[in-house]
């Protein structure tokens, strides 16, 4: 290979390796340039979209407070894990209840995967009306399958 290419001109030569460089340019590009900026682009989408939901749902906020609720909040007896293990089963939702820990502080995380988005609405109702706040909630749809999603939550002690 290197004889033929020794017997090349001085001008093919350069042709040849300019060729080689922007087709080595060209296979960079492709291979690791484009699918960062393609990434990138899904995520940026991604936060659009979520901005919007969430203006959506503090728009919706005041709707949703029932009328004449008190502003304080009544206190769970017994258990944390357990009031919440109780309101899970009410909604039929412990298939869908991957984990449930406490964390520091008298906290709870709970992790749902693939549950029904309508009965995880109910439940959330529910949480709010036995007087629980959720600190932290992260609910993301499953792709191919409507209606159905994960979700995390984290719930402090009142």
């Amino acid at each position: 290979m290197s004889e033929w290419f020794n017997r090349l001109s001085g001008r093919e030569q350069g042709i040849i390796v300019l060729a080689l460089v922007v087709l080595c340019g060209i296979v960079l590009h492709s291979s690791l340039v484009e699918p960062y900026q393609l990434k990138q682009q899904a995520l940026e989408q991604e936060k659009l979209q979520r901005l919007e939901d969430l203006r959506w749902m503090q728009s919706a906020v005041p709707s949703l407070q029932p009328p004449g609720r008190s502003s304080s909040r009544q206190q769970i007896q017994g258990s944390l894990v357990n009031a919440l293990d109780r309101l899970v089963r009410q909604q039929g939702l412990s298939g869908s209840l991957a984990q449930m820990s406490p964390l520091a502080d008298g906290e709870v995380r709970m992790r749902f995967r693939a549950v029904d988005f309508n009965r995880y609405l109910r439940l959330l109702a529910q949480i709010s009306s036995a007087g629980l706040v959720i600190k932290d909630a992260q609910i993301t749809s499953i792709e191919n399958d409507v209606g159905q999603v994960n979700s995390n939550l984290v719930l402090p002690r009142s």
